[in-house]
């Protein structure tokens, strides 16, 4: 679902003061509040549900229109919303409109949309729009006097909501002191962003519960798998990492094993921590497990993108990432702890195995020349 493509819910009115409005998405705004609906609910770009019966009189009548309550506004009720936004404009109320477009794609994988017959499931779809209006309207301060309707639309190559939201009666401006004057603000007329990116995931999220057991599998089985690469690229570490590599890395370690880990913010831990990262990067550059890993992470992040928004996009895969490199360091600390002690000890054997035979061969000649100098100082 294109979640990104819903307006900004700008007012496409300014109260009756006289100053210029502007027209958004085609809508003259000069005329009345009512023209709005003929606008949303055009026969071009609306149908009616498959199946829906066309009742008896005019005024029984079903159009396409839904709002907070039906899926299908009759005849008589679109006359009733008519008048709701005479009195919202006699009132200087405020009207927004809205679009909310999906992908094509997106409704033919989850069973909303089938290109052969070109029906689409217009109920869930509605159904996950009306779940999400009434939070946004009471993000806004619309809970009480606000009011809304849309129309689902197949004249574009995506199948779209348009959305109207209008207030029975304009909102009080604030009133409130600054600097011991009297100030008045005129109340919020544009949606908050916040609310608009929370309204986008709302109805995402909808959608997803009217196909539940599906979409949870689907998430379930990725982070099986995700939980079963992480286990075995734990598991080959201890093989991969030398007993030469993971000697140093226990010399370099502090006496205190409490802090070998990852986590550490110990000075004494700074130069462990990044020989335990050369190690890990080491093991992973080039591991055909470990792309097999990212793979499935990205597939997970691509999920929780379109469950969550698009600004979401990328932190599953940062924060698996970084989980998968902290265990691995653990991992490796936890590795020196359960040496044996005839490794752990700090005997020349074992130290020499960290270092080159000409390294070795410098040091003693340095000793050497040490024993000298004091045996040289004793002397005199």
């Amino acid at each position: 679902m294109e979640r990104d493509n819903l307006a900004e819910l700008e007012p496409t009115s300014q109260r009756s003061d006289g100053e210029p409005v502007e027209p958004v998405d085609g809508v003259a705004t000069r005329l009345p509040y009512q023209k709005f609906i003929d606008y949303t609910a055009r026969n071009t770009a609306t149908e009616l549900d498959q199946g829906d019966e066309v009742a008896k009189t005019n005024q029984q009548q079903l159009t396409p229109t839904f709002d907070q309550r039906t899926d299908h506004l009759t005849v008589a009720e679109t006359a009733q919303l008519r008048q709701k936004l005479d009195t919202a404009q006699a009132n200087k109320g405020v009207l927004w409109a809205g679009v909310l477009s999906f992908s094509t794609q997106y409704l033919i994988d989850n069973h909303l949309y089938d290109p052969k017959t070109e029906a689409c499931d217009q109920q869930k779809i509605k159904a996950a729009v009306r779940h999400s209006m009434g939070l946004l309207l009471k993000a806004n301060g619309l809970a009480e006097k606000g009011f809304w309707w849309g129309d689902i639309r197949f004249n574009t190559n995506h199948i779209h909501v348009h959305l109207g939201i209008s207030e029975l009666s304009s909102r009080p401006d604030k009133i409130g002191y600054r600097d011991g004057k009297r100030v008045t603000k005129e109340a919020r007329r544009k949606f908050t962003q916040p609310s608009i990116r929370k309204i986008k995931s709302q109805v995402f999220q909808a959608l997803i519960a009217f196909d539940r057991p599906r979409e949870r599998e689907q998430k379930l089985t990725l982070e099986k798998r995700l939980g079963v690469q992480r286990a075995s690229l734990r598991q080959q570490l201890s093989q991969a990492v030398g007993e030469q590599q993971l000697q140093t890395l226990f010399a370099s370690l502090t006496a205190d094993k409490k802090r070998w880990r990852s986590r550490s913010n110990a000075r004494d831990m700074a130069k462990p921590k990044q020989l335990a990262s050369d190690l890990v990067n080491q093991y992973l550059q080039g591991n055909p497990e470990y792309q097999a890993f990212k793979q499935t992470v990205q597939a997970l992040d691509q999920y929780n993108a379109a469950a969550f928004g698009q600004r979401t996009a990328g932190r599953t895969l940062a924060h698996k990432e970084a989980e998968l490199r902290e265990r691995l360091t653990n991992a490796l600390f936890k590795a020196c702890r359960e040496l044996p002690d005839n490794e752990t000890e700090l005997t020349i054997a074992g130290l020499a195995k960290n270092f080159t035979t000409a390294d070795i061969e410098a040091n003693c000649q340095r000793i050497d020349a040490l024993l000298m100098l004091s045996m040289y100082r004793l002397i005199n």
